[in-house]
């Protein structure tokens, strides 16, 4: 299995990208983290999408094969006492044909709107 986790602190805590359905990966993984190398960024790629990494400190852009959509988290963080997440921790999705990540960044990208 393959996890998106953040932590950042020890009360419980809910982010809006824990909902993202990636479906499996399309290929074992590889015997070192080189193996997920495409054209300076790190690609890991999923029946219904793909991560992609900018490890560098340099921003790069990355041409997709298609339209796909990055995903947008907005909110998250610490659970509130009530329990109850608040209406706005929720995703949303841009289409894009290409995207352009900074230095350190990453995103994650799905073949179809959800």
């Amino acid at each position: 299995h393959t996890f998106l986790n953040l932590e950042i602190g020890m009360d419980p805590e809910w982010f809006p990208e824990y909902g993202i359905d990636l479906g499996a990966p399309v290929s074992p993984l590889p015997s070192t983290v080189a193996g997920f190398r495409h054209g300076g960024v790190y690609v890991r790629r999923f029946a219904l999408g793909r991560v992609v990494v900018n490890p560098t400190d340099s921003t790069r852009t990355v041409t997709l094969p298609a339209t796909m959509f990055r995903v947008v988290p907005h909110g998250g963080g610490f659970v509130p006492s009530s329990g109850k997440l608040p209406a706005t921790w929720k995703l949303s999705y841009v289409p894009v044909e290409s995207i352009t990540l900074e230095p350190r960044e990453a995103a994650v990208l799905l073949g179809s709107r959800p």
